[in-house]
């Protein structure tokens, strides 16, 4: 009986916060996330992987990789500055190709909010949200995502809007 009354409260203080159910749901894990570290095991593994690649710099990375994709190198920029923040690792050696679930445990790499910290990050920096417009699957690929921030980058997101 007790969870019933519990299920009721959360579905009433959600519509009275007009907080839909799955950002109820996104903040209810990142709440039950706090104190739960990266796991250095996972990021030893994929440091050790990028080990044996060439490493390239900001411009080479973008020149090589995403300048012919159309992708902005502002963007190009953003990722490779930003994400070595999330996951510890450097994205010199990240390839398009990589994905970021099943080849670099993304997961485990980062912080259990580290998609809080992205979209603060990129309203800040291009001034669009992308809260609703950004998802990462299993078999996502580094040019799946970044491809996906360049059309929110665009503005050409189907849910990307402008920071008011």
């Amino acid at each position: 009986m007790q969870i019933r009354k519990l299920g009721r409260w959360v579905v009433l203080t959600l519509r009275r916060a007009r907080m839909p159910l799955s950002d109820f749901a996104k903040w209810l894990l990142w709440i039950s996330s706090f104190g739960q570290a990266p796991d250095a095991r996972a990021r030893t593994r994929a440091r050790h992987i990028l080990s044996s690649r060439k490493r390239l710099g900001k411009a080479e990375w973008y020149e090589q990789h995403w300048r012919h994709r159309g992708v902005p190198q502002e963007l190009s920029d953003f990722v490779y500055e930003h994400f070595p923040y999330y996951s510890q690792i450097d994205f010199g050696s990240v390839a398009p190709s990589d994905r970021l679930v099943k080849d670099l445990d993304w997961f485990r790499l980062c912080w259990n909010d580290w998609e809080f910290d992205l979209y603060d990050e990129f309203r800040k920096h291009f001034g669009v949200r992308i809260e609703k417009s950004f998802e990462l699957e299993t078999d996502t690929t580094v040019e799946q995502m970044v491809l996906q921030l360049a059309k929110c980058f665009h503005g050409r997101g189907a849910t990307a809007r402008p920071d008011k």
